[in-house]
Order: structure tokens, then C-alpha cells, then sequence
């Protein structure tokens, strides 16, 4: 029973890609196929039948064919941030579908969080700021917020492995140039002589074991300023759309939950009283903030509440 009924959702999904995609109404369909394989067997013979699907042309055929080498390149990551759709009538429709995963809405959701702690910390500190962002791909952050506030008194080091990403995001950054500075280097390698306001990376940390995950944060810790903050971004196991990116597009990240951000922080030296956990609005896509003022003000208000006590006595 249980093999005709995936032969029956394998003979439906061949209804949909010989009409060249999916309407809107069809996505679920796609989405309960996927969620049904569970075996290699199924996983190849799915992928063997979404050929069509899988050309490099469409999003889900970039993630798949990986044409620079790995997976959510800066290409791809672009392409997401503009919602963009083949205009090919045989790629239109798997664009459209592509766009309306969950796990695509949470990747735009945090250039719109960028933005928002950009603003949020020019409003809070004066003078010159400075901001390491590791990973920083097609930098379409930094230039969204710039584009906002092109007067702001901030300097960004940009560190990506990929040449490609540092030319597409130099070009697309181009009337600020004299705010960014590029740094072609592994983030493992590279050694900053400066501290920052904020060290920021949206899309690097889930690639990562636990054990680099807490080397980098041990490290980079110490290019804080008193005052500054690090922040964290990785999937959450609550990502709806992880199967399909796995079986789809063999993309696989390494999903945490909040507990386990505040943990590998912990691990890696941090206090727990300057670490949280933040989310944008779907919930996918998990924030771990490392503030270390905050210790300062904690502590502040032990000291506070303790000299209160004494006076009561």
C-alpha cells in the first residue's frame, strides 16, 4: 500500500512538470512528496523525475548544481533577496514555487533584521562605528541600509572567501565605497586588529560544527568593543521548508535550537547573562546576540538590589 501510494504522488508530480510547473493550488502536492521520501531509493528516483526542475536556470536548479562550488552562494542568496522569476515559460512557474518557501521568506526577513539593527545602533551610539560582517556575500544588507542612511558614520569590513561575491557586492556597492572595506580570506584565517560596535554573520554559522562554531565565537568575542555586540545567525529546526531543500537541492544546514546557541556560547566562554536569543518574524531563522555590556548592567543591578537590602536592615 505504502509503495503505491508514492508511486501515486511520483505520478502526480510528473502531471506538474510535464505542464512545465506548478499553480499555487499544486504546492502542497509538491510539499507532502517530499515529506513522504524516506529512502534513497525514493530520494533518487524523485530526483531523476524533477530533472526539468532541477536545471541550473531555476532557483531550485541552482541550489542543486551548485555552479560556484557550494551551497547558498552569494548568487543565489541575491536572487532570493529580489524575488526574482525566470521569465522562461519552462522555469516561471519553479521560480514562483522556489519563492514561496517558508525557508526563502526567512532569508529576506534577515537582511530586513540587518536594516533594523543597523538603524537601532546608529540611533543609540555617536561618532564612528565599525561593523564586521563575516560572510558577507552579496552585501545587499550593508547597501540597503546605506541607501536608507548614506550620511551614516559607519565603516564595514566585509570578509567573504569568494572573489565572485566580493566583485558582485564591490559593483553593487559602488557608490559606497569609501564606507567598505573587502577582505578576501577564510573566516578561520582571519585575525582582526580592531574592535568592533557589531560583528555580524546571517548565513555562515549553520554550516558549521559545533566545534569551529565556538572557536569562531571565542575568538571573535575579543574584537568587541566594551560596549559593542556580536550577532549570530542560524536555521532552527522549526524550518518548514528543510526537507525540500534537502532532498531538492541537497542543501543541507545544520539546524539549532535557542537552547542550543545559548550552550555552544557558554562553551565557548560566554557569560549567560549577555546572551540571547532572537528570532525574525517566522521564527526560522534564530539570532544569537552577545552583548557584553550587558554583564556590566546586570552586575550593576545585583550590586543595587544587595546595597538596598543592607540599607533595610
Amino acid at each position: 500500500m505504502e509503495r503505491l501510494t508514492m508511486n501515486k504522488k511520483l505520478f502526480d508530480l510528473m502531471t506538474i512538470i510535464e505542464k512545465m510547473g506548478p499553480d499555487e493550488s499544486e504546492y502542497p502536492i509538491i510539499n507532502k512528496l517530499v515529506e513522504s521520501i524516506k529512502n534513497e531509493e525514493d530520494e533518487q528516483l524523485f530526483r531523476d523525475l524533477a530533472t526539468p526542475m532541477l536545471d541550473q536556470s531555476t532557483l531550485l536548479g541552482h541550489g542543486f548544481v551548485k555552479p560556484f562550488g557550494y551551497a547558498g552562494d552569494y548568487l543565489l542568496i541575491e536572487k532570493i533577496y529580489k524575488k526574482y522569476i525566470s521569465e522562461d515559460v519552462r522555469y516561471y512557474k519553479w521560480d514562483k514555487y522556489y519563492h514561496s518557501l517558508e525557508a526563502a521568506s526567512a532569508v529576506r526577513n534577515r537582511k530586513t533584521y540587518f536594516v533594523k539593527t543597523m538603524q537601532q545602533l546608529c540611533f543609540r551610539k555617536s561618532g564612528a562605528l565599525q561593523v564586521l560582517i563575516l560572510g558577507s556575500g552579496p552585501a545587499t544588507d550593508v547597501h540597503e541600509f546605506l541607501c536608507k542612511k548614506p550620511d551614516a558614520d559607519v565603516t564595514f569590513d566585509l570578509l567573504d572567501i569568494d572573489q565572485r561575491a566580493i566583485d558582485y557586492a564591490s559593483d553593487k556597492n559602488k557608490k559606497f565605497l569609501s564606507k567598505i572595506n573587502f577582505v578576501r580570506m577564510n573566516v578561520l584565517r582571519f585575525a582582526p586588529d580592531k574592535k568592533y560596535d557589531l560583528i555580524w554573520s546571517a548565513g555562515l554559522f549553520d554550516y558549521l560544527n559545533d566545534r569551529i562554531f565556538t572557536g569562531l565565537l571565542n575568538r571573535y568575542k575579543n574584537n568587541l568593543k566594551k560596549d559593542g555586540e556580536m550577532i549570530i545567525g542560524n536555521f532552527s529546526p522549526l524550518n518548514p521548508t528543510r526537507k525540500v531543500m534537502e532532498i531538492i537541492c541537497q542543501w543541507y544546514l545544520i539546524h539549532r535550537t535557542s537552547q542550543q546557541l545559548r550552550q555552544l556560547a557558554v562553551k565557548a566562554g560566554i557569560h549567560r547573562h549577555i546572551i540571547e536569543v532572537d528570532k525574525e518574524p517566522l521564527g526560522i531563522n534564530l539570532f544569537l546576540r552577545i552583548k557584553p555590556d550587558k554583564l556590566k548592567v546586570s552586575l550593576q543591578n545585583v550590586s543595587s538590589l544587595q546595597h538596598s537590602e543592607k540599607s533595610d536592615l
